[in-house]
């Protein structure tokens, strides 16, 4: 019997057999965009681990993503110089940099036309490492999140 949740793994699966593990979250409530989803239909289920480590697993849900079309793109990752990503849709964006502890490093509004928008990010005086590149749209909607690495 589970007695109190400590947190919640979102877990995901191309095939609904073997499920990856995407977050771990706490609090009550659950909510989690898949920004990479790899075929299709993708899979989801939640795992909950309560206070003493017992586990229950939900129902696997099937959802249907489009993804034919990339939004965004970033490569390469890993980067040595020169990071570039590109947006498919037409619109005013806000591309962040961070660092692994969310201090904000490189900051620009772009404008993408009817034909898209392609550009990049200068390595520069960044040390080497992990950082977070997080696109947002004209509304404050993220439409892109991932981890890159600058070498």
């Amino acid at each position: 019997m589970i007695k109190l949740a400590a947190r919640y793994d979102v877990e995901r699966s191309a095939d609904g057999t073997v499920f990856e593990k995407l977050t771990s979250v706490g609090g009550i409530t659950l909510q989690y965009n898949d920004a990479t989803p790899q075929t299709k239909t993708m899979f989801y289920r939640v795992r909950m681990i309560d206070t003493q480590g017992k586990q229950i697993i939900s129902n696997a849900v099937a959802i249907r993503h489009n993804v034919s079309r990339q939004p965004v793109q970033v490569y390469p990752n890993p980067a040595k110089g020169t990071l570039y990503y590109s947006i498919e849709a037409a619109g005013l964006y806000q591309v962040v940099l961070a660092d692994n502890r969310g201090r904000i490093l490189r900051s620009e509004t772009v404008q993408a036309g009817n034909g898209g928008l392609q550009s990049s990010i200068e390595r520069k005086q960044l040390p080497a490492g992990v950082y977070m590149l997080r696109i947002s749209g004209n509304n404050g909607a993220v439409v892109h999140t991932s981890k890159v690495v600058f070498e």
